[in-house]
C-alpha cells in the first residue's frame, strides 16, 4: 500500500538469517574469506539476538518492542543481549569468554582490506555457532 511503511523485521526472518549467514560465514570460510567469514559469523549473531528481543518481548516485529534497535545501535552485540533479557550463569564461564570476543565484532569489517587469519576466523565463527545455539536454546 502506499505511503504505508512494511515492517520486514519478522521475529521469524531474524530467525532463519541467523542460520543463514551462519552457513554464508562457513562457505567464506572454506573458500579461505577470512574476514568475510567473521563480518558473516558477526550478522548471525545480530540476527539471533533480535529474534530473541522479539521473543522476550513477545512481539512479530522489533519495531513494535524497541524501534532504536533497527539503527545503528542494533549492531551492538552488547545493547542486543542486554534487551533480550539473557544473561550468563556463573556456571557459563566459557560462554562469556566466547561473548567477549564476539563483541569485538563490529559492522564496519564489511569495509576492512586485509585478508585476515585462518585461526582468527576459526575462532570467531566457532565462538558465534556456539553461541547463537546457547540462545536458541534459553528462548526456545
Amino acid at each position: 500500500m502506499i505511503g504505508i511503511k512494511s515492517k520486514v523485521s519478522r521475529r521469524n526472518v531474524y530467525y532463519y538469517a541467523h542460520l543463514q549467514r551462519l552457513r554464508d560465514a562457513q562457505a567464506l570460510f572454506e573458500k579461505r574469506r577470512w574476514v568475510g567469514c567473521i563480518y558473516m559469523a558477526g550478522i548471525a549473531v545480530e540476527c539471533v539476538l533480535k529474534y530473541a528481543v522479539c521473543v522476550r518481548e513477545n512481539v512479530i516485529h522489533l519495531v513494535d518492542a524497541t524501534p532504536e534497535l533497527l539503527s545503528k545501535r542494533g549492531h551492538d552485540l552488547r545493547e542486543l543481549l542486554r534487551r533480550s533479557g539473557l544473561g550468563f550463569a556463573p556456571k557459563e564461564y566459557e560462554m562469556m569468554r566466547r561473548f567477549a570476543l564476539l563483541t569485538s565484532w563490529d559492522i564496519g569489517i564489511r569495509y576492512e582490506s586485509s585478508d585476515g587469519s585462518a585461526k582468527d576466523a576459526q575462532r570467531f565463527l566457532d565462538a558465534a555457532v556456539t553461541f547463537c545455539q546457547w540462545v536458541i536454546q534459553k528462548r526456545a
